[in-house]
């Protein structure tokens, strides 16, 4: 018997309850299978809410700006007549940047001489949603105002929304149910209204989003495009709802589970999150081929695109919680979709290899305009640490013969992109560059801390493939790997990056997110470019700025990860479980908190919590004994089978 979590009693224990009605700021409950998602309000539907329905596959792209050149009338007092010539996406050839000594145009920069033909490419394809579905009273659509009595309640186990509630004092009670097989929602709609005909059904077309520049979301919508046909779903309703339930209780049964509820920590018990999460990763992060987008499946931030450099944050915790389908389902595929357009973008800019995008599609694998976007570093040796994810899993040729490919053409992007230093003998990163937190003067900064480790991890990560692939390894791989320039150093501590003094450390615009450093330890493996002590009283130090009121997104989880790789898993806990900080809302949807621009949910927040709970509990590479980063004797009682080792 596992830990009696199988059980849907147990399950039962973490239900979604809601008793009153919501608001467009709230976060709606979901079915949904990972490629589709269909979002509700208090009726089970899409009534009084115009909530989205979205998938991994329905992309749109915007219309162009207007072709040619026009005429404007002539303004007041000049007698002159304007001539107006619009911007295409062709237009745009990238912005140039020297680059160790030379000019490189970079795909991704903004062009401040052509901003339409540039937010047509921030903005473009983007995700569009399906449709609404919603219910009618008397010919009407129903508003929030003619509900009474709501109920709400989100069955885990088996993966039904049931709604309850009154419309003009009658009854109302829908079952909504989506499907593991086909991108479908089923309803059961049980009411009196039915027989005297004055409750119906609706659909609702919105379609194509009206986009704002201001930020990155979805502000209003259209019509229905004529070209949009509607047709019934192969299956049956009776059909999905038991393949429905069916198919979530599989789910739950699968790969590893950790169980708190003994403990009289009262805080530990709010681990729950760890069941609510499990459910939210299954229906927006489980897509084909594809990472989510931060928001999911619930709605379109950054136009619906995904972010290279969180794949991990989104998608390791499949691996580590022995689901490890739901890893092979994505990966390598997407980077074996964006393989040409990657390897067209290095060679563009005179590099070799794959040089992977940041915020991207699916489809045409276009590195989209940003500040941050053209010269961020920390994606490119994402694909070595999630192979080696994958191979942990299936230690067999297959997985090193799938790999090989994407594996190969990363590594000699990064050896060709290291610049030779002729003053130090050594190879640098950058300028230009951005590192993970986003927050260093981008024209001069050179050899991150974390980047400079993470490239050091990631060749010789390729190179140890090669290794046991039996093929020769790329002496330039070695070469650069062995010579690259090491982390630096501010008196015996970690610094952000080369050319910081020790007042860097009264810098708040570097302290209040100085993450990257704690990653050198814990989530980056072991390798040869960091000192385990110098990480260590880095940590240290990081731990005494880096306040409560400082962290959100998923800092939490990389703290937590940190302090259990240091030996601190006190604080580890704490970090897990730092609910006056660290937002959830009702639903169990992480909170990024922070800027205040991003609208939960935010999905690296949820997969993160995940990847750290295993993190902590089932050990990483070379941790000793069990649940190795849960504290003893301080009121936890940790239940656990299932779980994979983090690297």
């Amino acid at each position: 018997m596992r830990v009696n979590q199988v059980a849907a009693g147990y399950l039962s224990r973490f239900n979604i309850v809601r008793t009153k009605l919501i608001d467009n700021e709230t976060t709606p409950l979901q079915i949904g299978n990972g490629n589709f998602a269909f979002n509700v309000d208090n009726t089970g539907m899409q009534t009084f809410l115009p909530f989205n329905t979205l998938s991994s596959w329905a992309w749109h792209n915007d219309s162009l700006p207007a072709d040619g050149c026009g005429k404007i009338p002539a303004q007041p007092n000049s007698g002159r007549r304007l001539t107006i010539c619009s911007e295409l996406p062709s237009d745009y050839h990238g912005v140039p940047r020297e680059t160790y000594g030379r000019q490189v145009y970079y795909d991704a920069l903004p062009d401040p001489n052509l901003k339409q033909a540039t937010q047509w490419l921030i903005g473009n394809p983007n995700r569009i949603n399906l449709g609404r579905i919603g219910l009618t009273y008397k010919g009407a659509t129903v508003s929030a105002s003619q509900i009474t009595q709501p109920k709400q309640v989100q069955d885990l186990w088996n993966g039904i929304i049931t709604s309850t509630f009154e419309i003009d004092g009658k009854y109302v009670k829908v079952i909504t149910q989506g499907d593991f097989e086909e991108d479908a929602v089923a309803f059961r709609v049980e009411s009196e209204l039915l027989k005297s005909g004055d409750l119906g059904v609706e659909l609702d077309f919105p379609y194509p989003p009206i986009h704002t520049t201001a930020y990155k979301y979805e502000v209003s919508e259209c019509d229905l495009p004529s070209e949009l046909a509607l047709r019934r779903n192969p299956s049956p309703p009776s059909t999905i709802q038991k393949r429905n339930k069916l198919e979530w209780n599989k789910y739950w049964q699968e790969g590893g589970f950790v169980d708190v509820t003994a403990s009289s920590n009262l805080n530990a018990t709010e681990l729950r999150r760890i069941v609510t999460s499990q459910y939210h990763v299954r229906v927006n992060s489980a897509a084909n081929g594809q990472s989510p987008q931060e928001s999911g499946l619930m709605n379109n931030g950054w136009y619906g695109k995904f972010h290279m450099e969180m794949v991990i944050w989104h998608n390791a915790h499949w691996a580590t919680w022995g689901k490890q389908k739901y890893f092979d389902n994505i990966f390598p595929e997407l980077y074996e979709r964006l393989l040409p357009s990657s390897l067209a973008r290095a060679k563009a800019m005179g590099w070799q290899g794959a040089r992977w995008p940041k915020m991207t599609d699916p489809i045409y694998g276009i590195n989209s305009p940003g500040d941050i976007n053209g010269v961020l570093l920390w994606q490119q040796p994402h694909p070595m640490y999630l192979a080696n994810l994958a191979y942990q899993a299936s230690p067999t040729r297959k997985t090193l013969e799938r790999w090989d490919r994407v594996l190969t053409e990363t590594a000699n992007y990064m050896a060709s992109y290291a610049g030779l230093n002729n003053s130090t003998g050594k190879y640098d990163l950058g300028p230009p560059s951005y590192g993970v937190t986003e927050n260093t003067p981008p024209n001069s900064t050179r050899n991150l801390a974390y980047e400079i480790a993470y490239w050091r991890y990631g060749l010789d990560a390729a190179r140890e493939w090669k290794h046991k692939l039996g093929q020769r390894i790329p002496e330039k791989w070695t070469h650069v790997a062995a010579n690259l320039a090491l982390p630096p150093q501010v008196d015996g501590l970690y610094a952000v990056y080369n050319g910081l003094n020790s007042s860097w450390w009264n810098d708040t615009k570097l302290t209040g997110d100085p993450r990257s450093l704690i990653m050198l330890q814990g989530i980056l493996p072991d390798t040869p470019a960091v000192d385990p002590k110098i990480a260590l009283a880095t940590a240290e130090k990081v731990a005494q700025v880096w306040t409560d009121d400082k962290i959100r997104g998923w800092g939490r989880p990389v703290l937590a990860i940190n302090s259990a790789r240091i030996g601190n898993p006190s604080r580890a806990m704490y970090h897990l479980t730092a609910y006056d900080y660290w937002k959830f809302d009702d639903a169990g949807f992480a909170i990024r908190g922070g800027d205040g621009g991003t609208p939960p949910p935010f999905m690296p927040g949820n997969a993160g919590f995940l990847y750290a709970v295993a993190y902590v509990v089932g050990g990483w590479s070379g941790s000793k004994g069990d649940a190795p980063g849960v504290p003893k004797g301080e009121g936890l009682v940790v239940k656990h089978e299932g779980l994979m080792k983090a690297l």
